[in-house]
This record gives structure tokens, C-alpha cells and sequence, in this order.
């Protein structure tokens, strides 16, 4: 497979994660009551990265770049997994 074919199809994956991470998020704003404008909301500011990051895809020369995009979108999905199950959680508790 040639390194241009790889890096393409890399480039592909990791937008669509960043895609539905993005959406996660705006699942949770909406089931949160969280307005997604409010750029002083800590959730705010880890959704906009992660949309910076999508955006930074396109222009990277290797997968090592690429990598450290994944890495860090990864991570912003693990806080917002986590903040949707504790919010999940406290809605249970108060059933």
C-alpha cells in the first residue's frame, strides 16, 4: 500500500472519530442543557478543540502527525464518555 493511499485513508478514519466525537458532545450539551455558545463552559472549550483538531486533519504530512491528533482526540472523548456517564448516573439516583 502506498505511503499517499495510507495516510489518505488515516486522514478519512480519524475525521469520521472527530465526527462523532463532535457529536457526542452536542448530544450531551443538549441532553445537559448545556448552550454550545457558552465559551466560557469548560465542555465548550473541549468541544471546540476537538473541531480544531478535525480541522488540522487534512493538512498533516504523516501518520506520526496524525497520531498525535488521534491521541488527543481520544482524549476528549474519554472526558466527555465519562462526564455523560456520571451525568447518567445522577439522573438514576434521583429516579
Amino acid at each position: 500500500m502506498s505511503k499517499i493511499y495510507e495516510l489518505t485513508l488515516e486522514m478519512e478514519v480519524l475525521g469520521e472519530y472527530a465526527a462523532s466525537t463532535l457529536a457526542m458532545y452536542s448530544r450531551f450539551f443538549d441532553n445537559s442543557g448545556i448552550d454550545w455558545r457558552d465559551e466560557t463552559n469548560e465542555f465548550v472549550k473541549l468541544e471546540l478543540e476537538v473541531l480544531n483538531l478535525k480541522n488540522l486533519i487534512t493538512k498533516q504530512n504523516s501518520l506520526e502527525e496524525l497520531l498525535s491528533i488521534e491521541n488527543r482526540i481520544r482524549e476528549l472523548r474519554n472526558i466527555a464518555e465519562k462526564e455523560i456517564e456520571k451525568c447518567q448516573k445522577s439522573k438514576l439516583n434521583r429516579q
